[in-house]
């Protein structure tokens, strides 16, 4: 297994597994669902981008709120 970290679609052509860890920072005092829509945004041209590059690998989604930006990808 090699870990490739990497801020660059490109990077994760070949990848099997892709775990994104995107989003806004959450702040002192913040509900989860307070980032919502600010994730929502991030993950969906996170998603579009790793569809083009790496169409056939499997994601996996941990940023917050995560059902909820697990549903919108």
């Amino acid at each position: 297994m090699e870990i490739i970290p990497s801020n660059q679609y490109e990077d994760l052509a070949d990848s099997d597994v892709i775990i994104v860890t995107v989003g806004v920072q959450h702040k002192l005092g913040q509900a989860r669902l307070d980032t919502l829509s600010d994730n929502a945004d991030i993950i969906r041209s996170t998603i579009k981008e790793l569809d083009r590059v790496a169409p056939n690998s499997i994601v996996i989604i941990v940023s917050n709120p995560v059902d909820i930006l697990t549903r919108i990808a």
